[in-house]
């Protein structure tokens, strides 16, 4: 399957920025022409320079596209709504951060059937509240894609995909064919959460999670996509995937991709774990690889963790999420 960029005509609607480095979305003079955008309105970041949104400020576009070596950062309590409720394309080549590690939370709100393509873009969830959300209508969607090409059961170089990461919620309907990548909770202990609407993936999707990141599921999980554990540092800290959090807070997984688990400090920890707790369930078609690391004498393996009449199957054929 291979993707293109897509790329616009210049029209009345294209906004450009203008702006110093972290410059004010809301001020008219950072922008070409004094216009705002709103969101009958696209608009493009792509003078070398990076936009702050505001706190506490409501902003808008239809679209939005982010240049290579540009930057959107948007600061707490801050609200972007992306799209006009039809079908939309957005474009992150550069970096685009939702919220602040220190002061939380900042929301983008996707109205209609929006797609975010990228190649070598981050979209980074920086606050534990922070959330990429629905606008509360019916066909709110959200596609996350790369815009380079990937054979099937085979990664594309993350640099050249684009990469969903960080912690906080991914509280709107997904489709994945990129990377969406729980590793910025490292730190913090804080997950990157699947939350309540459905979530879907391609051949070309990934679910990952890199060192001692958390990828929480509490949503039902269908589609193609492959879950990997990365140990990005090179000191064998594993990370989980975790699907469901109590009997309240459940998960499903009804999937056909692989799942790649690589284990963690040897004595210190259980590795890169699968959990699945209280009622969730884990299933793929795909095959499940386990990766052991040598520390000294002794060979780690990972985890899965079963527990709360939870269920995990790999390799065979999957109940509906909807039994």
């Amino acid at each position: 399957m291979t993707f293109g960029i897509a790329v616009s005509p210049v029209t009345a609607d294209d906004i450009v920025w203008r702006g110093d480095p972290g410059g004010r979305w809301d001020v008219r003079e950072n922008w070409v022409g004094n216009e705002e955008p709103t969101a009958n309105d696209h608009a493009i970041i792509n003078n070398g320079n990076w936009c702050k949104i505001k706190q506490d400020y409501a902003a808008a576009a239809q679209r939005i596209t982010i240049a290579t070596d540009n930057m959107l950062r948007m600061k707490s309590n801050s609200e972007l709504t992306l799209g006009d409720g039809d079908e939309q394309i957005s474009i992150v080549n550069g970096v685009f951060e939702i919220g602040q590690p220190t002061c939380y939370n900042a929301v983008v709100k996707i109205s209609g059937d929006h797609t975010i393509q990228g190649s070598g873009g981050v979209i980074k969830l920086l606050g534990k509240a922070s959330k990429i959300e629905d606008n509360g209508e019916a066909g709110d969607e959200l596609t996350v894609e790369s815009t380079v090409e990937c054979n099937e059961g085979s990664p594309p170089d993350d640099v050249d995909s684009l990469v969903v990461t960080g912690r906080g919620e991914i509280h709107v309907e997904l489709f994945n064919n990129a990377y969406v990548v729980a590793g910025e909770s490292a730190s913090s202990g804080d997950p990157l959460k699947l939350k309540d609407d459905d979530k879907d993936s391609g051949c070309c999707g990934f679910w990952i999670v890199e060192d001692a990141g958390v990828l929480l599921v509490q949503a039902t999980v269908t589609g193609k996509g492959t879950w990997k554990a990365v140990d990005v540092t090179g000191d064998d800290v594993g990370g989980k995937f975790q699907i469901g959090e109590n009997v309240n807070h459940t998960g499903c997984v009804a999937a056909e991709g692989d799942v790649f688990l690589k284990s963690g400090r040897g004595d210190e920890g259980s590795g890169a774990a699968l959990q699945v707790i209280g009622y969730s369930y884990f299933c793929t078609t795909g095959s499940l690889e386990f990766k052991s690391i040598d520390i000294g004498e002794s060979v780690t393996q990972p985890e899965i963790d079963v527990r709360l009449n939870a269920e995990a199957e790999f390799g065979g054929d999957c109940d509906s999420c909807s039994k």
